[in-house]
């Protein structure tokens, strides 16, 4: 399978999500791509059965959602890998391990050294610190909530993560074709996209098919990767 997601480490390193292939390459200094979890990897050869996100904390160690299993993994710089978060299964009970995610899809860390991870089967955003899920953004599937608390919108599929420099969180709806944004003060908004948009104007009016990767450069300007077009 092709390539998908990319995270890079603190030490350089370029790691790779290769979605069909059920794998992570890890690509140093050196140039030459190694698999380092999944098929053919030291660990987790058995245990991911697909790869739709990556994200690396400041310590270095590579998060791996995989919405299969609902679980999110961590692979520490020191080789250990373990399942962080999720059960495997959908229903919700206890935290860490035991807590379930429904289709783990993006994740991001956060300027609060909190893994954020968008759980495209319930359309929320979970955010997992000192070893516990809480819910973060998003009620259910759906589009409302602009103008006020994050907590209280609807987001429909948020299957990509990034921050911008200033703190906010941007979701890109895969179901929705939106970019939404959550500000450092809780509120929500739509900052690009429109279901069922066909003109380019404004943002809001620029249509986005199934938006699966997001990225914000350090001037703030958000770069949206498309599945169903094959554009970014």
């Amino acid at each position: 399978g092709g390539p998908g997601d990319l995270a890079v480490g603190p030490d350089g390193t370029i790691y790779v999500a290769r979605p069909a292939g059920r794998q992570v390459l890890a690509i140093g200094a050196d140039g030459v791509p190694r698999p380092v979890a999944g098929p053919g990897a030291p660990v987790g050869a058995d245990d991911l059965k697909a790869v739709t996100s990556l994200a690396c904390g400041p310590a270095g160690t590579l998060w791996v959602a995989d919405p299969t299993t609902g679980q999110v993994w961590a692979l520490a710089p020191d080789g250990r890998w373990a399942a962080a978060a999720g059960a495997g299964s959908r229903v919700e009970a206890g935290d860490t391990t035991a807590f379930a995610i429904n289709q783990p899809a993006g994740v991001a860390f956060g300027p609060d050294g909190a893994l954020y991870i968008g759980e495209v089967g319930l359309s929320q955003v979970r955010r997992f610190a000192d070893g516990a899920l809480t819910t973060f953004a998003g009620t259910s599937g759906g589009y409302a909530g602009d103008g006020g608390p994050a907590a209280a919108a609807q987001l429909a599929g948020p299957a990509a993560l990034s921050f911008a420099p200033d703190g906010t969180l941007l979701i890109a709806e895969s179901a929705g074709q939106r970019i939404r944004a959550i500000a450092p003060d809780g509120t929500v908004r739509t900052v690009a996209g429109s279901l069922g948009a066909t003109t380019v104007g404004d943002a809001l009016n620029v249509p986005i098919n199934t938006p699966a990767g997001l990225a914000v450069d350090a001037e703030g300007r958000i770069v949206v990767g498309e599945t169903v077009s094959n554009v970014i």
